[in-house]
């Protein structure tokens, strides 16, 4: 991945834009509705040098916030590595934004550290579902005794946004609403996806049972095991509606609503 040009350190991005940056390859994990662990090894990683050259450019551009493009930022021990280096040795984040994914059971105090210092650090925590019989379903896993404990640790050096997806098989209309709730209940942002069916995700690692109806173009799930299309279409509706309501984003794929209003 070091051999790889960087469009930053040429100098081909327009001034202004958002940096996006990618310091290694795949995931450790294989949940069936996502793609990351099945591209490449996690073991191919930026090593420091190069993630500080990115840097650098960004900053020539005028970048003022950076996407970290990776399956999170604490699924690759190296790449957290290099990238805690390379921000100590450029100072590059300690004024910028930065925008990442986390996965909540592996979050260790070196993390909480580095969040600490950036400018301003966005986090998403992909949980997908409160319930462990959906997550099943999906090859997933939640830790259940950890994960408010986490939340705290991450509002605490992050703007955080718990994500959750809408029409997974073998969830259903009444647990995804229960989960909703419960998600709308933290002091904390909430992203909501459509399920879609990934080629190498969903679309050939579901059982026969999952009975799954798609878009053939654009993947979007009209139906599967425990949802019709009526059904997915009203919860879909009802998302749209909320997040009006709450000031927040509505879309065909996802729903965005700002943390909850406390009295």
């Amino acid at each position: 991945m070091n051999d790889l040009p960087s469009p930053y350190a040429m100098g081909l991005i327009p001034r202004g834009a958002m940096g996006i940056m990618q310091t290694y390859r795949g995931c450790p994990f294989t949940c069936a509705f996502c793609e990351w662990g099945t591209l490449e090894s996690p073991k191919r990683v930026c090593d420091s040098a190069r993630v500080g050259a990115e840097f650098q450019g960004m900053a020539a551009a005028g970048v003022r916030a950076v996407l970290l493009a990776d399956a999170g930022l604490n699924l690759n021990n190296g790449a957290f590595h290099n990238l805690r280096i390379a921000a100590e040795e450029t100072g590059f984040l300690s004024q910028r934004g930065l925008i990442c994914e986390v996965y909540p059971a592996t979050i260790r105090p070196d993390h909480l550290t580095f969040l600490r210092q950036i400018g301003q650090a966005h986090v998403g925590v992909g949980l997908q579902s409160f319930d462990p019989a959906v997550l099943a379903q999906v090859d997933r896993k939640y830790d259940e005794a950890r994960f408010e404990q986490t939340l705290d640790q991450l509002c605490a050096v992050a703007h955080v946004a718990i994500e959750i997806i809408l029409g997974l098989p073998g969830d259903n209309p009444e647990t995804f609403r229960r989960n909703f709730e419960r998600a709308r209940q933290f002091p904390t942002a909430l992203r909501v996806y459509h399920c879609v069916v990934l080629p190498s995700a969903l679309m050939v690692r579901s059982p026969p049972e999952h009975a799954l109806d798609y878009d053939p173009v654009t993947l979007k799930m009209f139906s599967c095991l425990g949802w019709t299309e009526a059904a997915l279409e009203r919860e879909a509706a009802f998302l749209s509606r909320e997040a009006v309501r709450s000031g927040g984003q509505a879309g065909d794929f996802f729903w965005v609503f700002p943390p909850p209003m406390r009295a």
